[in-house]
């Protein structure tokens, strides 16, 4: 991805990763990135302001997961059920009060499955969300830029993250970029 730039790494049993992307375009690449590394189930937690990105990067998951069925925004529908690699669910919890709420949406039925999760709002269901867990937050920089922050909690999710960071490690010094800042080991 020409236009995605590494800020920093932290490698570790909990990696987090810091990225600036320059147009939806990269953020939905970086998303197809993780998606075609997910084999199992895995739960993603995206927060962000109102438009910063966070369908756009459940949209490049879906892609990397081979789904075929355009991905929109659930926000008025609430969960969206797609067929790929594995089920993908997308949910917006954007019109949800409570956590009572998300649980009457048939949020154990979602976690309990061999499924993709991914989830906007996620702050929404309190503690119903897992514990183990990848969280992407998404902030504005400029109109078309953005700062994605991605963490992991949990051992296939932090090796997850960490696939993905040496994924656009490697990238990078394909393309000749300068080496991006890393904090920690490997491991």
């Amino acid at each position: 991805m020409k236009n995605l730039h590494i800020e920093s790494i932290e490698r570790g049993i909990n990696p987090t990763l810091v990225l600036i992307t320059e147009s939806g375009h990269d953020t939905r690449s970086l998303g197809r990135m993780l998606g075609s590394l997910i084999r199992r189930a895995t739960f993603i937690g995206l927060t962000g302001p109102l438009g910063s990105g966070k369908t756009c990067f459940a949209q490049g998951v879906a892609d990397g997961l081979g789904v075929r069925s355009r991905v929109r925004s659930p926000s008025y529908i609430l969960v969206a059920e797609h067929a790929g690699v594995l089920p993908f669910y997308h949910i917006d919890l954007y019109r949800i009060d409570d956590a009572h709420e998300v649980a009457d949406l048939g949020w154990d039925e979602y976690l309990g499955v061999d499924a993709v999760v991914v989830v906007e709002w996620p702050e929404k269901a309190g503690g119903l969300v897992p514990a183990s867990k990848i969280d992407v937050d998404i902030s504005h920089l400029a109109p078309l830029e953005r700062r994605l922050t991605i963490s992991a909690t949990g051992t296939q999710e932090g090796r997850l993250v960490g696939d993905l960071a040496g994924l656009l490690w490697e990238s990078a010094r394909g393309a000749g970029e300068a080496e991006p800042l890393d904090r920690g080991t490997s491991g």
